[in-house]
């Protein structure tokens, strides 16, 4: 009888550590942690950044510049990523995964080619896709080069009601419209 109870006590406690998991996961999904790493770093508190892997497409780092006093992410960034066609691109400002608020100012560096007359567009998108705000992003200086150029550009928007994360999309100019010339940059950002 004594060894019922306690399989009986074993199999309540395994049932409620169960049903506890499955209600943190729920709570995590609710409010919009995007995948497992995020929830895992909300438990754990770690980030994993892997400093050995030089295969990461990015990386938070130290951004030399004359970010503005009054930007919290001031003087952070991404570090330089090479994408599979060769594009490079840096992020100066709003860094992945930062906090943004309205009005928005987008700015990095990207490869000249992105570009057509001087622009490209961009976009925030709200956890489900939807877009929020569009805008034009300027090179900040000769746009007709295959070298880095400075990009900037606004957003205005309205955060979503109960939403925490959004996607913030630079589109390369296509003005050829062949669909293998399309291509993006994506990054996720918190309201």
């Amino acid at each position: 009888m004594k060894n019922r109870k306690l399989v009986f006590a074993c199999l309540i406690a395994l049932l409620l550590t169960i049903l506890a998991i499955l209600c943190f996961l729920i709570t995590m999904y609710l409010l919009g942690h995007k995948n497992y790493t995020d929830i895992k770093n909300a438990v754990t508190g770690e980030d994993e950044t892997n400093e050995t892997d030089d295969t990461a497409e990015e990386e938070t780092g130290q951004i030399p510049g004359d970010a503005g006093e009054n930007d919290p992410n001031a003087g952070n960034g991404t570090d330089l990523v090479t994408m599979d066609d060769g594009t490079q691109y840096q992020i100066f400002s709003p860094v992945p995964d930062g906090v943004i608020s309205s009005p928005l100012t987008v700015s990095g560096q990207v490869s000249g080619t992105w570009y057509f007359e001087g622009s490209f567009q961009i976009e925030l998108r709200d956890y489900d896709g939807n877009v929020i705000a569009t805008g034009i992003a300027t090179a900040q200086s000769d746009w007709m080069s295959e070298e880095l150029v400075e990009y900037e550009g606004t957003l205005t928007f309205t955060a979503p009601a109960g939403e925490i994360y959004g996607e913030l999309y630079l589109l390369k100019e296509n003005p050829s419209g062949l669909i293998e010339n399309d291509n993006q940059i994506s990054y996720p950002v918190r309201f």
